[in-house]
């Protein structure tokens, strides 16, 4: 099952453009990263669009750029807070191969941005070191590999999982039946109420 992984970086001022981030993402990686900007992204110091390495185009991150003074982010949402705060919004599914996401966070960082979260030292493991073109295709194939792994463990557990669903169903059923019957709990069989 797939979900998304959300970051936001903020920045006191203006936000940093694509080529910057583009710069400083390729210099920690040590591999050329690039941003593919969407074209409603007409607003001046907005940036909506997706990055990623070069050599691994379909493993990337969505990234936008909103400014809360304008009151609205890429998606026309409200944003309630007026402080000035640009907010670089980083978006990834959560099965992907990370290594993208930890470059643009540490690149962020660098450039002077801040979030709630601290960047886990697992992640700035992913990029130092030497990261070579092979390195990352066999992350991305592992990664694969893995979610590939699921699927036998998804076939063996869904007929358990179907049924106990189907015999706590019909427990259930069978516990209302037993209460409808009798509402008031008397299992004696008395129901004319008490004798005179």
């Amino acid at each position: 099952m797939m979900g998304m992984c959300f970051l936001e970086y903020q920045f006191a001022g203006s936000a940093p453009d694509a080529a910057a981030i583009e710069a400083t993402a390729s210099q920690i990686a040590g591999l050329r990263v690039s941003v593919g900007l969407r074209e409603h992204c007409l607003e001046p110091d907005s940036l909506y669009g997706e990055i990623s390495f070069d050599c691994t185009p379909s493993n990337c991150v969505e990234i936008a750029v909103y400014d809360r003074r304008l009151g609205r982010d890429p998606y026309h949402q409200q944003v309630a807070d007026k402080t000035g705060i640009r907010t670089v919004r980083l978006s990834m599914l959560n099965g992907q191969e990370p290594t993208i996401l930890a470059a643009v966070c540490l690149a962020l960082e660098s450039l002077g941005g801040s979030t709630r979260h601290a960047i886990p030292h697992s992640a700035r493991r992913l990029v130092s070191g030497t990261l070579t073109v092979g390195i990352l295709r066999r992350r991305a194939r592992m990664r694969a590999a893995l979610a590939w792994l699921t699927i036998p463990y998804v076939l063996v557990m869904l007929p358990v999982w179907v049924g106990w669903a189907l015999i706590a169903t019909l427990f259930e059923i069978r516990s209302f039946r037993k209460r409808v019957s009798d509402p008031f709990g008397d299992a004696s069989g008395d129901r004319d109420g008490p004798k005179k």
